[in-house]
């Protein structure tokens, strides 16, 4: 089998990384075609895996329209040479329409409901459209749902087992209260008109007398804020979030990666999900807010709570008895949709 594999975003890596390995090992050939978002292309070169990048990100509205149609021909003379058996990707702005072009099935696995222009641009030109089970809009008779998020692609305990040592790399020490703090640029499509922490000087302040501060971002920290910068191998943040006290932050995939891990979340953002509303509902994994006042009490109350990793991996369990191994159904399910059509 043939696959063609489009990365438009860093935690598209995370997502089809064990995919790709798992593929390769079975014998089919996977080709990646990736754009340079933030640190995309660096992790892929991280994992060792070759790659073809084909855009940058627009800057603006009219530079991610350019881009928009300058990656669909650069995709489209890849695919027209390279002839996959599939297409897949998340989201799938850029391979739903260039497959359907190309005649090739498509699948895409989808779990943002708040961008409405790019999936419908992708999802009716999708042969499949996986989604969670926790996906709120509707989507089509093509479409799938499977029990899981995203992050149970590479955070199942299957895939990820998390490593002490790298606690070591940055200067801490077994069991030491630490944040973990993401900022985000949101200048992205599902960014647009939305936003999340107003006063990051505070809250690092506040933060900083009650443990270490460290802060991963998109966008350049101020003078007061750069002392906390984490500097990590591409990689290896996984490993450290699965130790941190908290993790705060304007990322839903962020947050829904610490839920994962059992790590106490905080998502700050007018930006809202299906799957941190459900780790909320269901599990209690994630604390969703629009505004960073609503949720200081919050984190106050969580840091007064002497067991808060005991609950939170109590919790945690639950939701993996309740989810599934996700890259092991990605592999099922593609095998057996491209042996149907071959058939």
């Amino acid at each position: 089998m043939k696959i063609l594999l489009d990365i438009l975003h860093p935690a598209d890596v995370h997502q089809f990384k064990n995919l790709v390995w798992e593929m390769q090992k079975k014998g089919h050939i996977v080709k990646i075609t990736s754009r340079k978002k933030d640190v995309a292309n660096g992790l892929l070169d991280a994992y060792g895996f070759e790659y073809v990048n084909i855009s940058n990100p627009g800057k603006n509205f009219m530079g991610m329209v350019w881009e928009f149609f300058y990656r669909g021909f650069r995709l489209y003379k890849i695919g027209r040479k390279f002839r996959p058996d599939i297409m897949i990707g998340s989201g799938g702005i850029t391979i739903a329409p260039i497959g359907r072009l190309l005649g090739v099935l498509t699948i895409i696995f989808s779990n943002t409901e708040v961008v409405p222009i790019s999936n419908f641009m992708s999802h009716p030109l999708a042969t499949y459209v996986c989604t969670p089970t926790c996906y709120t809009k509707p989507v089509g008779r093509h479409h799938v749902s499977y029990k899981g998020y995203h992050e149970l692609a590479y955070l199942h305990p299957n895939q990820f087992k998390p490593d002490k040592e790298v606690l070591k790399l940055v200067g801490l020490k077994d069991s030491q209260i630490f944040f973990l703090l993401r900022f985000v640029s949101w200048n992205t499509i599902d960014h647009i008109g939305k936003h999340g922490l107003h006063d990051k000087d505070d809250i690092v302040r506040f933060l900083s007398q009650r443990g270490r501060v460290l802060i991963t971002s998109e966008v350049p920290l101020s003078e007061e804020l750069k002392k906390y910068s984490l500097d990590l191998p591409l990689g290896k943040l996984h490993h450290l979030m699965a130790f941190a006290t908290m993790v705060i932050g304007e990322s839903s995939t962020m947050s829904s990666e610490s839920a994962i891990l059992g790590v106490p979340a905080i998502y700050i953002s007018t930006n809202w999900r299906g799957y941190t509303n459900e780790l909320e509902r269901e599990y209690g994994l994630v604390y969703n807010f629009d505004s960073q006042e609503k949720a200081m009490p919050t984190i106050k109350a969580l840091l007064d709570d002497k067991d808060l990793k005991l609950n939170f991996q109590k919790k945690r369990r639950q939701m993996l008895n309740d989810k599934i191994d996700v890259t092991d159904w990605m592999v099922k399910f593609i095998e057996e949709k491209v042996r149907g059509k071959q058939n």
